[in-house]
């Protein structure tokens, strides 16, 4: 029978992405400028995640690729307050790139995209390389 590889760090399964206690933002911790990153989709397509503020109108999943979105720096911009209560956090990408190469901002539902690790913390991998060290005003 063969033994199976003890992981000493379980929670480090992937060492590019930290424990993952750090990865989640507490809605409190959450930095205006601050640059964060796309993490993976809440379920098969993300949920909170829109190119625009019409939610019906267009959602990540009904464009080409989700996945083309993952794991992508975003600078938070503004964040809005909806009459209904809710919370719209505006990100623009980290180079002033268009997402997907035709959208200029995402905008999220803040509370829900920060629960589902959908918006993650950098990881110390991304935060070493020189291009990201410009304006890293996270509070891990």
């Amino acid at each position: 029978m063969k033994r199976e590889q003890t992981l000493l760090f379980p929670e480090n399964v992937h060492h590019t992405e930290g424990p993952i206690d750090q990865q989640i933002i507490a809605p409190n911790d959450f930095v205006l400028g601050a640059i964060y990153k796309i993490g993976r989709p809440s379920s098969i397509h993300f949920q909170y995640l829109n190119p625009t503020l019409d939610a019906n109108t267009y959602t990540v999943a009904s464009l080409s690729d989700s996945t083309a979105v993952e794991f992508v720096l975003i600078k938070a911009t503004s964040v809005l307050r909806m009459k209904n209560g809710k919370k719209i956090a505006v990100f623009r990408h980290f180079q002033d790139e268009p997402f997907l190469g035709k959208f200029e901002k995402i905008y999220e539902q803040l509370n829900l995209s920060l629960s589902s690790k959908e918006i993650i913390n950098l990881d110390s991998e991304t935060r070493r390389k020189p291009e990201v060290n410009i304006n890293i005003n996270t509070k891990s």
